[in-house]
C-alpha cells in the first residue's frame, strides 16, 4: 500500500520530468539539423576559403560532428527517459530479476550502441579536422582555430561509457533469457570497460576538475550496477546453468546492430525579410515589367494603300 502510494505521489513529478526530456530531445534533433544545414549549405556557400581563417565550427567536417554530437546526445536522452519508467522499482529491488514495466534490455543495449557510433563518428571527423589543419599549417597556411579539447574528450569518453552500457545491456538481456555464460562475459567485458574510465585510461586528453569528478560519479554508480547484476548471474551459472563464459573477443561476434530512435530535424531556412527572393522584391519587378511593357507605343500598322491600279481588290 506504501508503495502504491510513493508511486502515485511522484507520477506527476515523473511526468513533468519525462516532458522536460522530451523536449530537450525535440531541441537537440533542431539542433542536429541546424548543424547539417550549415556543412551542407552554408560553408559551401561561402566558398571553400583556404587561405581565409575560420573558426572550427565553420568547417565542413566540424559541423558534420557537430550534428552527430547533439543526435547522439537526444539518443542519451531518449534512453534516460525510456528507463524512467521503472525507475523507482529498480531503485527500490537493483539487480535482477528486472521489475515489471522496465524496457526491454535488447533495446536498450541497441540505443546505446547507436549512440556509441554516433559520438565515435563525430570523433573521427573532428580529428579529420585537426590532422587538414596540422596539414594546412605545414604548408603556411592560415591560423585556423583547433577544436576544443573538452569537446574531443567528451565525444571520446561518451562513445566509450554508451558502449560499455551497451555490453552491460546485453549482459542482462542474456541472463534474462537464462544465457548466465554470456551475461557473465558480457557483464565482466562492461565492468572492466567502467573501470577503465572511471581511472581516466582511455582518455587522451587532461580533465577539468568538476567534469573529472562528475565522470567518475558517474563510472562509479554503473560499476555498482554491474556488479549487482554480475553477483547474481555468476551465482547462477555457477549453481544452475554451468554454462562457460566466453571472452571479450568471442562476444564480439555476437554484438547485435545499433538501433536509432530519434532523428535530426531537417532545417528550413527563413524567407529574407528584403532583398531577392522576397516577395516585395518580386512584385515590384513584376509591376516595374508592366510599366515598361504599358510605355512600349504600339506598332503601326500598315496604311491601306489608296493608289488606283489594274485590278485593285481583286485577289485569286
Amino acid at each position: 500500500m506504501l508503495y502504491q502510494t510513493s508511486l502515485r505521489h511522484l507520477s506527476p513529478h515523473r511526468r513533468a520530468k519525462d516532458e522536460k526530456l522530451s523536449f530537450a530531445v525535440k531541441l537537440l534533433c533542431r539542433a542536429a539539423g541546424i548543424f547539417t544545414h550549415i556543412a551542407q549549405v552554408v560553408i559551401p556557400e561561402l566558398g571553400k576559403g583556404v587561405g581565409d581563417p575560420r573558426p572550427p565550427e565553420l568547417r565542413e567536417d566540424v559541423a558534420n560532428a557537430l550534428a552527430k554530437l547533439a543526435l547522439a546526445d537526444a539518443h542519451a536522452l531518449s534512453v534516460r527517459k525510456l528507463l524512467t519508467r521503472s525507475a523507482v522499482e529498480a531503485a527500490l529491488s537493483p539487480g535482477p530479476p528486472l521489475p515489471q514495466g522496465h524496457p526491454a534490455p535488447a533495446l536498450v543495449a541497441k540505443i546505446h550502441l547507436h549512440t556509441a557510433s554516433l559520438f565515435a563518428s563525430a570523433r573521427g571527423l573532428t580529428d579529420t579536422s585537426q590532422r587538414k589543419l596540422s596539414l594546412l599549417k605545414s604548408r603556411g597556411g592560415a591560423d585556423n582555430a583547433e577544436v576544443s579539447q573538452d569537446i574531443r574528450r567528451y565525444l571520446e569518453e561518451e562513445s566509450a561509457l554508451n558502449e560499455a552500457l551497451a555490453h552491460k545491456w546485453l549482459g542482462v538481456d542474456a541472463g534474462e533469457a537464462d544465457r548466465t555464460g554470456d551475461a557473465v562475459g558480457y557483464l565482466k567485458w562492461a565492468k572492466s570497460e567502467l573501470e577503465s574510465l572511471k581511472d581516466g585510461a582511455l582518455s587522451k586528453f587532461k580533465k577539468s576538475g568538476g567534469d573529472g569528478k562528475m565522470k567518475k560519479e558517474r563510472s562509479a554508480e554503473e560499476i555498482e550496477s554491474v556488479g549487482m547484476f554480475l553477483k547474481n548471474y555468476s551465482r547462477t551459472n555457477d549453481s544452475v546453468h554451468f554454462q562457460p563464459v566466453p571472452n571479450s573477443s568471442s562476444l564480439q561476434a555476437t554484438i547485435p546492430a545499433g538501433m536509432s530512435v530519434v532523428a535530426e530535424k531537417t532545417y528550413e531556412a527563413p524567407m529574407s525579410a528584403f532583398g531577392p527572393g522576397t516577395p516585395d522584391y518580386i512584385a515590384r519587378h513584376v509591376q516595374k515589367l508592366d510599366l515598361d511593357d504599358s510605355n512600349t507605343p504600339p506598332e503601326s500598322e500598315p496604311k491601306e494603300d489608296d493608289r488606283d491600279y489594274g485590278l485593285k481588290g481583286s485577289y485569286f
